[in-house]
C-alpha cells in the first residue's frame, strides 16, 4: 500500500524488543518521513525496555493486516493519568519497513529499488522509440514502439540497474504518455537496516554532482526472498526527509525552456564506462566526506535561498577537501624529508641542528597552492593553457580569494575585504561548479561533453567569462537523450 503523510493508521503494538504485547496503537508518518506511533495504556516494563535498549525494535500490526516494523525506536513523549494509573507514550522511528509480514533485528537485506528526483532526466533513458517523430504530428495512425532500456553497472557495492519505463495515464478527456524510473540495487553483502543509509547517501550524492542540485530518494522498496523461495515487497520509510519531485531549474521562468535547461544536466547515459565512474566515486567516498558535506551545505543554502558568506567559506572547504582526498602527498613528504636531512647534515652548529630536527616539520601544502591547483584543473578543460601561463595570468585573482577566505576564517586584518557579498556568492557558485567539473573529469567524462553541458548553464558561463575571460558557446545541435526529447 502507499503510506500517506499524516494519514492515521490504527492497529496494535504486538512486540517491543523481545516482549510480546497487545496495546492499542495509532501510527502516522510526519512531513519529515518519521513514523510516530501513539501507544495507549502501557506499563512501566515497556518504557524500561525501550530506555535500556541500544537499538530498540517494535512491531505494529495494522487493522488492514499490514505490519510496521520499527527499528531504532525512541520515546518522544509520555503522558500519564493519576486517575486510571495508565501511561500513554509516543514512539518515534526514522527506520521503518512496512509490508505484509513482521520482521526482526536479525533480518538482512540485499535487493532494493528506489526512485529519485527527476530520475528519468538524470538517467538519460527514453522508453519510447521516437525515430519517426514526424508521425506524431500527422493525421494518421501513430505507432510509438516501446523500448525497455536499462543501464547496468557492476560496482564494489553491488550491481546497479538504471531503468526507465512507459507510463500511460487515462483521463476523462484522453490519455497521455509519460515516463517511470527506477534504480535497482543488489548489494554484494547482506545489509542490516542500519546499513541502508550508507548506500542511499552514496548514490544520492553522486546524482547531486551530475545536476548541481539537491537530490532526494522519494521511495524505497525492498525485495525479500522467503524460505519458500517466494519474493515479497516491503517499503522502507524514513530516508527522505524533504521529498523533492522536481529539480528547481524546471521552475525558472523568463527565457528558459525545458530544451535549453535539459542540456546542462549530466546523465548516467553520458558516461562511456559507468562501472569505472561509480567505482571511482564509491572508492573515494570516505576520503571525500569533508568536501561532500561542504557541497551539500552549498546546495541546501541555494535550495532555501540563504545568502551569507558561509556559502563562500563552504566553497573553499570544497577545495581543501578535494585536494587532501585526491592528491597524494607521499612524494612531497619524501622530498621534504630528504631536503631536511641534507640541510641538517650541512649545518655545523649543534643548537641549530637540534632546532631543525625538533621544529622543522612538514605541514602540507598551503591553501593558496591547493586553491591554485584546484582552479587550474577545472579551467584547463575549457581553455588550453599550461600551468605557468595560468599562474602568470591569474595569480593575483587566486591571491585575492585566499585573502578573502582568511578574513572570514581567521579574522585576518592583514588585508581589507575586496569582494562585495554578491561577488562572494558568485565565486561560491563558480567553485561549486569547478568541484563538479573536476569530479566529472575524474569520472571519465569527455572534456568536450563537459564544455557542451556547462555552456548551457548561463550562470556558470557568465562567471567563467567574468573572472577568467573564457567565453563558452551554446551548442547548436542536440545529441542523444536531448535530441529525442
Amino acid at each position: 500500500m502507499n503510506y500517506l503523510i499524516n494519514d492515521n493508521m490504527s492497529g496494535e503494538l504486538i512486540k517491543i524488543g523481545e516482549i510480546e504485547t497487545c496495546f492499542d496503537a495509532v501510527a502516522y508518518i510526519n512531513k519529515y518521513y518519521q513514523t510516530i506511533v501513539k501507544i495507549y495504556g502501557v506499563d512501566k516494563t515497556i518504557i524500561d525496555t525501550i530506555e535500556n535498549s541500544d537499538c530498540c525494535y517494535a512491531v505494529i500490526k495494522l487493522n488492514n493486516g499490514d505490519f510496521l516494523n520499527l527499528f531504532n525506536v525512541i520515546i518522544s513523549e509520555t503522558e500519564s493519568s493519576f486517575v486510571s494509573q495508565s501511561i500513554n507514550i509516543k514512539l518515534l522511528s526514522s527506520d521503518v519497513i512496512a509490508g505484509s509480514e513482521k520482521l526482526s533485528m536479525e533480518d538482512r537485506f540485499q535487493n532494493f529499488s528506489f526512485e529519485i528526483t527527476d530520475g528519468v532526466e538524470l538517467m538519460g533513458i527514453c522508453p519510447y522509440n521516437l525515430e519517426n517523430d514526424l508521425d506524431l504530428f500527422m493525421p494518421k495512425k501513430v505507432d510509438i514502439p516501446i523500448v525497455y532500456d536499462t543501464i547496468e553497472a557492476e560496482t564494489i557495492l553491488g550491481k546497479f540497474s538504471f531503468s526507465a519505463y512507459p507510463k500511460i495515464n487515462f483521463e476523462k478527456n484522453g490519455l497521455w504518455l509519460g515516463f517511470e524510473q527506477r534504480i535497482q540495487v543488489t548489494t554484494i553483502s547482506l545489509l542490516s537496516v542500519s546499513d541502508f543509509r550508507a548506500i542511499f547517501e552514496r548514490i544520492s550524492s553522486f546524482f547531486q554532482i551530475l545536476c548541481g542540485e539537491i537530490i532526494t530518494i522519494n521511495r524505497v522498496d525492498i525485495t525479500v526472498k522467503t524460505l519458500e523461495d517466494k519474493y515479497k515487497e516491503f517499503e522502507f520509510i524514513g530516508f527522505c526527509n524533504f521529498p523533492k519531485q522536481q529539480l528547481d531549474l524546471w521552475e525558472k521562468g523568463g527565457i528558459d525552456t525545458p530544451i535549453f535547461l535539459r542540456q546542462s544536466i549530466f546523465k548516467i547515459s553520458d558516461f562511456p564506462d559507468i562501472n569505472f565512474t561509480l567505482n571511482t566515486w564509491f572508492e573515494n567516498y570516505e576520503k571525500m566526506k569533508l568536501s561532500s558535506a561542504a557541497y551539500s551545505r552549498i546546495l541546501l543554502d541555494e535550495d532555501t535561498m540563504i545568502c551569507t558568506s558561509n556559502r563562500f567559506l563552504a566553497s573553499m572547504q570544497l577545495v581543501e577537501g578535494y585536494i587532501s582526498a585526491l592528491y597524494d602527498e607521499d612524494e612531497h613528504i619524501k622530498l621534504f624529508k630528504k631536503q631536511k636531512k641534507e640541510i641538517i647534515s650541512n649545518e655545523n652548529n649543534p643548537e641549530t641542528k637540534e632546532f631543525l630536527k625538533k621544529y622543522c616539520n612538514y605541514v602540507g601544502e598551503t591553501f593558496r597552492q591547493s586553491l591554485k591547483k584546484f582552479t587550474y584543473e577545472a579551467v584547463k578543460i575549457f581553455h588550453d593553457l599550461n600551468y605557468n601561463q595560468f599562474d602568470e595570468d591569474f595569480d593575483a585573482f587566486i591571491g585575492t580569494i585566499k585573502n578573502e577566505r582568511d578574513i572570514y576564517t581567521h579574522s585576518s586584518q592583514r588585508n581589507a575585504a575586496k569582494f562585495k557579498d554578491i561577488e562572494l556568492l558568485n565565486i561560491a557558485t563558480l567553485y561549486k561548479n569547478f568541484y563538479r567539473i573536476n569530479l566529472l573529469h575524474r569520472f571519465g567524462l569527455e572534456d568536450d561533453l563537459i564544455c557542451r553541458r556547462f555552456a548551457c548553464n548561463r550562470r556558470f558561463s557568465e562567471y567563467i567569462r567574468r573572472f577568467f575571460n573564457i567565453k563558452l558557446s551554446i551548442p547548436s545541435d542536440l545529441q542523444g537523450f536531448d535530441e529525442k526529447m
